[in-house]
């Protein structure tokens, strides 16, 4: 028996329509397998299925590039023929029994070890109107758009899902605050209008105004209010103004806080702040510090194997792609087999120190000695493990068939390197010219003594 329920989005299954969809109605003869892409308010789930030559017309193709890339051809994606359909959200069944998958119709991607269709990228080449979230710009039937279009529409689409999804959380924030302006006979912004979904640093400073100026009127050292009148705060609400100033008891205060925090104006700037940390681009901030990049005279290993930087060479392609550290770590451990290998999840930790150090913390890593520590310890895991392509690389007892040289990773990490105890690199040199004049004196002396030459 079928189960009733709504198909998860995204999530290819394998459903049979007694009652048809909106491009083909009537009870269908076997299976097929379907994508859902949108559950509707309406009650209409929007969804995506092979396209059926003998059933659908030619305008309802679409040619939607997947996400893996076809082998030997460069930047060239497998192409999925699909077409977008819908049915009611109450008729469309959760999965089916193993047995009646006879003569099923499935998608070529599912078939394809790896490969997936995004979902922002079936949204790009729905039909105009078909999505209640979908994209506003039009295009014919049956359109295809090339791999530099898809991108952009792909780009344009996911800052349109983020701009609403952020100005409808935002709007009763500012709302909030407007009110406890208000309420205190502040002067708000004129017109109160939703903050920017992706706030800018003039959206934060204006924030950060605001708040200073709510707690300058309510903090102790404000001026005294003569009197406290209540003010209305919408339909059969009063608000109280708090009494502030010089004199005030610290009961009074200790009300303060509480009242401040329970209407949240401390919380406010912190989200402000949080929001412009996740938009932070590290790419941006590493090639910014690239420009002040600073060579040490006093550089803490000079003089040893360890002398030569790798930072400033290697934090940069860290972040070419624009990913964060752990991002990039998850990418490397995928590509070589390592996901369960606890040495090499080292470089999960070390890279999300660099994130927070980077982003955060605001530390310029290419200037910085002890990222330079975690720069040779993620490089000397990269090329011990540099070989490995799969579990057994590096999994396989024998030695001859092992693909991890751990003796590269002893080369570049620090720790190994400084193991040899405590350096003192001019009495080094002054021991090593010592020994070449001693050795020249040497050969000098045993060629005298056998009447020759010294050549």
């Amino acid at each position: 028996m079928e189960t009733p329920g709504p198909v998860p989005v995204g999530e290819p299954r394998y459903v049979h329509f007694l009652e048809g969809t909106t491009l083909l109605p009537g009870k269908w003869d076997g299976p097929i397998q379907v994508m859902a892409i949108e559950h509707k308010p309406d009650n209409m789930t929007v969804f995506i299925r092979p396209y059926l030559p003998d059933y659908d017309s030619p305008e309802e193709l679409r040619q939607v590039p997947t996400q893996k890339k076809k082998p030997g051809q460069g930047d060239e994606h497998y192409i999925e023929s699909i077409v977008f359909d819908s049915v009611v959200s109450s008729m469309l069944p959760h999965t089916l029994r193993f047995q009646e998958l006879e003569n099923d119709a499935s998608f070529d991607f599912t078939m394809r070890r790896g490969d997936s269709v995004s979902i922002p990228a079936l949204r790009a080449y729905a039909p105009a109107g078909l999505l209640q979230f979908g994209m506003d710009t039009p295009r014919e039937a049956g359109q295809g758009l090339g791999s530099q279009d898809a991108v952009s529409v792909l780009q344009a689409s996911l800052a349109k899902d983020l701009s609403a999804v952020l100005s409808s959380a935002l709007e009763p924030i500012n709302q909030r605050l407007a009110a406890l302006e208000a309420s205190r006979g502040l002067q708000p912004p004129s017109g109160v209008l939703p903050p920017p979904a992706i706030p800018s640093a003039g959206g934060i400073e204006e924030l950060e105004q605001r708040l200073a100026t709510i707690k300058m009127a309510t903090g102790p050292g404000a001026p005294a209010s003569s009197r406290a009148v209540p003010k209305r705060d919408g339909p059969g609400a009063f608000v109280l103004p708090v009494e502030t100033g010089a004199n005030i008891d610290a009961k009074t205060t200790e009300q303060t806080g509480k009242t401040t925090a329970t209407n949240g104006t401390e919380d406010l700037s912190l989200m402000y702040r949080r929001l412009e940390y996740l938009s932070r681009s590290p790419l941006d901030l590493v090639l910014a510090h690239g420009k002040n990049l600073t060579q040490f005279k006093d550089w803490p290993f000079l003089g040893t194997a360890g002398a030569a930087r790798v930072a400033p060479w290697y934090y940069p392609q860290v972040y070419q792609s624009g990913k964060r550290g752990t991002q990039y770590a998850e990418d490397w451990m995928r590509a070589h087999g390592l996901m369960k290998n606890k040495l090499a999840a080292q470089m999960k930790t070390l890279l999300l120190q660099v994130d927070e150090a980077l982003l955060y913390d605001g530390i310029n890593i290419l200037n910085s000695a002890a990222f330079e520590v975690t720069a040779r310890r993620c490089y000397g895991l990269e090329k011990a493990f540099e070989l490995c392509r799969n579990e057994n690389d590096w999994q396989n007892s024998k030695k001859e068939d092992n693909k991890v040289r751990m003796a590269l990773l002893d080369d570049y990490d620090l720790t190994h390197i400084l193991a040899a105890g405590t350096r003192c690199p001019p009495a080094a040199t002054a021991a090593k010219k010592e020994m070449e004049t001693r050795a020249t004196f040497n050969k000098w002396l045993a060629k005298s003594s056998e009447g020759g030459s010294i050549a």
